[in-house]
């Protein structure tokens, strides 16, 4: 179990290799809306979810990103697309695909309201929580393939900056943050600059129940630094386009993740213009 904590300071980096990770869950579906679950079904977004899109782009429009990966789901790569067409920086950045970033895949239940979901848990006399339904994926197995997704990219980076070639042509350390961060919850201006062991900055849009296990990982397996009064907020599945973003502090000599302090999670001030 990690230590959590807002207190330690030990978000500093101290010299060692880190880099910022932006998380970002799809925009809307009309299944979302209706409460259908969809799983790995390959749902569109809403013109409401289209709109999130849009408005999440505009406001990380100043981040200069140097890696975009998403789901290969329409609805995920879309909202990437709309993200990455709002850039100053990294309009014409390659969105790479990747099925490990898919939405957990509920079998026999996707297509199924949630109310319909709740009672075939019911019905097996188990939690909704701990429930998989015939075909489905475990929690656990989710979980092992989001966090084997995110430590192979960070391994990548971090083994192309150790051996001196570029991680990629959109970098340039001297934007590669801007300098205002989810309305207020940037990081402070000596973590913003420490230009020589900053190695990316990297925008992953995915769904819900991937994101929230990759949030379980920060916060159960690895030393992590959280604001307080967030640790149930960790629990909790994203809003559509909710912003969530860390700086991640690699260890030198396994290129792995080794600390990660959250700057912000779940934002959606980007969203009060689509109320």
């Amino acid at each position: 179990m990690a230590t959590t904590t807002a207190e330690t300071g030990s978000g500093s980096s101290n010299g060692r290799p880190y880099l910022f990770l932006t998380l970002v869950r799809h925009g809307e579906t009309v299944e979302n809306k209706t409460g259908i679950l969809q799983g790995q079904t390959d749902t569109f977004l809403s013109d409401k979810g289209i709109e999130q899109a849009q408005l999440a782009g505009s406001k990380l429009c100043d981040e200069h990103f140097s890696h975009v990966f998403s789901s290969d789901l329409k609805r995920a790569r879309k909202t990437a697309e709309e993200i990455v067409e709002k850039s100053n920086f990294s309009s014409l950045i390659k969105i790479v695909e990747d099925s490990r970033l898919q939405e957990r895949c509920y079998g026999v239940a996707e297509g199924s309201s949630l109310q319909k979901f709740n009672e075939m848990a019911a019905n097996n006399s188990m939690k909704t929580s701990a429930f998989t339904p015939k075909g489905g994926e475990t929690l656990a197995e989710v979980k092992k393939r989001a966090t084997e997704f995110l430590n192979s990219i960070i391994h990548e980076i971090g083994s192309s900056h150790i051996n001196g070639s570029s991680i990629s042509p959109a970098q340039n350390d001297d934007n590669c943050v801007s300098s205002q961060i989810m309305n207020g919850l940037e990081s402070s201006e000596h973590e913003m600059h420490e230009e020589q062991s900053h190695l990316a900055n990297v925008l992953i849009v995915s769904h819900g129940g991937v994101i929230r296990q990759l949030l379980y990982y920060f916060v159960d397996d690895l030393a992590s630094e959280f604001p307080s009064g967030f640790n149930r907020k960790v629990r909790f599945v994203s809003p559509n386009t909710g912003l969530s973003r860390f700086k991640i502090i690699m260890n030198e000599q396994t290129k792995l993740p080794e600390f990660v302090k959250c700057i912000c999670l779940h934002n959606t001030e980007h969203l009060v213009k689509a109320e």
